[in-house]
C-alpha cells in the first residue's frame, strides 16, 4: 500500500457480525481487511445463529413499521424503539405459526 492508500485505509472501521464492537484498521490486517468480520477469536468460534438472524428481522420489522406509523401521524414522539416484550412477542407469533 501507498502512504496515501495506508492513511485512507487507516480510517476504516467495521462491526464485528457477533457482538457489533468497533474492529478498526490494523498493520497485521492489512492483506486480508476485506475478509475481517470478527472482534476477536471468541466471536468467530460464537457466530450468530439463524434464531438471532430471525430476532433482528422481528426487531427491523418492528421498527420499520412503527417509523411508519409515526409518518402517517399516528405516533407523536420523535423516537421510535420497540420492547423486548414486543419483540418477543412477534417471534412467540412466527413460531406458532411456523408449527
Amino acid at each position: 500500500l501507498t502512504t496515501t492508500t495506508m492513511r485512507s485505509t487507516s480510517q476504516l472501521i467495521k462491526m464485528c457480525y457477533t457482538c457489533g464492537r468497533q474492529i478498526t484498521w490494523r498493520k497485521k490486517w492489512e492483506r486480508n481487511w476485506e475478509s475481517i468480520k470478527y472482534c476477536s477469536d471468541s466471536c468467530k468460534s460464537h457466530k450468530p445463529s439463524s434464531v438471532d438472524g430471525e430476532i433482528e428481522k422481528e426487531i427491523m420489522d418492528a421498527l420499520k413499521k412503527k417509523q411508519d406509523s409515526k409518518l402517517e401521524g399516528k405516533i407523536s414522539n420523535s423516537n421510535v424503539f420497540v420492547t423486548c416484550e414486543e419483540v418477543e412477542g412477534m417471534m412467540d407469533q412466527s413460531m406458532a405459526i411456523e408449527r
